[in-house]
């Protein structure tokens, strides 16, 4: 059975418009050991834009990492919010017979684009059954993160 820890919230007293508009940067991809698993930023961009998507949200993907770009964007473009997430985490224990579960993280932190404060942060942190029966890789986990990390923020309900 997999392991879940998360955390974060929306700031105290914050209160999201509703016509919130959400620019997501761009994320770097996991690494272990400084070599990436090549795709799995945009994965996560990706999981990211659906979650908020299925929710009503308006969402527009940034080819850069950097908040200050996500600001200027947001502004020019009439966006309320920019996102920034990175992998705290990321484990690839490629073989089922180690007994070393994969593990990963995610944080993300979104800013109100106008005042360029911080009003949300969470981070979720998952690690698999030590027992595999076949190798896998933290990708698998990506949805999830997406789900979790968000559903604390908005407060949405994380099917289990």
């Amino acid at each position: 059975m997999p392991h879940h820890i998360t955390t974060g919230q929306l700031t105290s007293g914050y209160k999201m418009p509703a016509d919130t508009k959400i620019v997501i940067l761009n994320i770097a991809d996991g690494q272990e050991n400084k070599r990436s698993t090549i795709g799995s930023g945009q994965a996560m961009v990706t999981a990211l834009r659906h979650q908020l998507m299925s929710h009503g949200i308006a969402v527009m993907t940034s080819r850069s990492q950097d908040l200050a770009d996500g600001f200027t964007e947001a502004e020019r473009l009439g966006f309320t919010h920019v996102a920034k997430g990175m992998f705290t985490r990321w484990e690839d224990n490629a073989t089922a017979w180690s007994g070393n579960p994969d593990r990963a993280a995610f944080s993300i932190e979104i800013y109100e684009a106008k005042s360029k404060l911080l009003i949300a942060s969470s981070e979720h942190q998952v690690q698999a059954s030590g027992l595999a029966v076949t190798s896998n890789s933290p990708t698998r986990f990506i949805r999830e993160l997406a789900e979790r990390t968000l559903g604390r923020i908005f407060g949405w309900e994380v099917k289990k």
